[in-house]
């Protein structure tokens, strides 16, 4: 699930509960110093009072906090998810921003050519650096089979993927959204992850030579910004 805040084939969760401060970026939110109820590399989980916390907001984190702890050992987050637990309390999942892989949403107008090959490239490419999801401003509710055909060439399925609208439950948790639309659009949710705009040309309607051009240059397109993420993260905090 792409709003989960953890993955828990790569990794498990623990239940020993960890001391933790939360700092929102907003600094109209005050900052909060509590205890895990659980965690992992990846996200953490924990209990707050109703009110100062909503998916998307983003937080910096200090793990085993101690008073007097630098603000360097902080952590980039994105709260994920907030549920009642009644008695005025919530439940917060809060998934680091400081670890690959990215999250990535690859956005065009039917999701039907250059979006759903940008996700099933990235899956099968850079599995390490992105996890690709996409979606459609106006979706066509099908991939084209040029799209399929093309993928298929070298090797790359498109299976189980949908054409599907653009909603904010795709946004929140996003690291980043590459626009492939050609066209700016208003803002999802408060907290919008960057966007990134990439120049390709809607193949739809076209033949399989367009739609191979399309392909590699996405390809290219995808393999490049893999490189970015992995350089990005091994630089120093």
């Amino acid at each position: 699930m792409h709003s989960g805040f953890v993955d828990r084939r790569r990794s498990p969760r623990s239940k020993v509960s960890q001391r933790i401060r939360i700092r929102p970026s907003d600094p109209g939110h005050k900052e909060m110093i509590c205890a895990t109820a659980n965690h992992s590399q990846s996200g953490l989980y924990f209990m707050a009072a109703t009110g100062h916390y909503f998916p998307g907001m983003n937080v910096f984190v200090t793990r085993h906090f101690r008073l007097g702890d630098a603000t360097h050992r902080e952590e980039r987050a994105v709260v994920v998810r907030v549920e009642s637990l009644g008695g005025g309390h919530v439940g917060v999942a809060i998934r680091n921003l400081s670890l690959l892989p990215k999250h990535v949403l690859f956005i065009c107008v039917g999701n039907a050519c250059r979006s759903p090959m940008a996700e099933a490239l990235a899956r099968r490419l850079a599995p390490d650096a992105i996890t690709a999801s996409s979606a459609g401003l106006a979706p066509l509710g099908y991939i084209s089979s040029h799209t399929s055909a093309v993928l298929a060439e070298i090797g790359i399925s498109s299976a189980g993927q949908k054409s599907k609208p653009l909603g904010a439950q795709d946004v929140v948790g996003q690291d980043l959204l590459i626009n492939m639309a050609g066209r700016a659009f208003g803002k999802i949710v408060d907290a919008s992850p960057p966007m990134e705009y990439w120049d390709i040309a809607d193949p739809f309607g076209r033949d399989l030579a367009v739609f191979r051009s399309t392909r590699d240059e996405i390809k290219r397109r995808v393999l490049e910004l893999a490189n970015r993420l992995r350089a990005s993260a091994t630089k120093p905090r």
